[in-house]
């Protein structure tokens, strides 16, 4: 797994390839350099599960596979970050 995916420019960041999973209605305006910008602000843990989920669209199964975690965990992890992602893009 690439881990350098949380620490990207906005740029970068503008060029990740849309894995097709719908975000949620809070996400849809954010500008992609304030969404970058609150995922590098999260724990990394977190922000890489929410990557691998939104960005490169692939499901809590498939990452649980990918980064030997437990699905539990994984699916834990979505929902933690997104609440956290939240919060975090309310602020800006």
């Amino acid at each position: 797994m690439n881990v350098s995916l949380v620490r990207l420019t906005p740029r970068q960041w503008e060029r990740i390839p849309d894995g097709g999973q719908v975000l949620e209605e809070p996400w849809r305006a954010v500008p992609p350099e304030d969404l970058a910008a609150a995922l590098c602000a999260l724990e990394r843990p977190l922000a890489e599960v929410l990557v691998l989920y939104f960005q490169r669209g692939l499901q809590p199964s498939e990452i649980a596979a990918r980064t030997g975690l437990p699905l539990g965990t994984v699916a834990a992890r979505i929902l933690r970050g997104c609440r956290r992602l939240r919060r975090l893009l309310r602020g800006r």
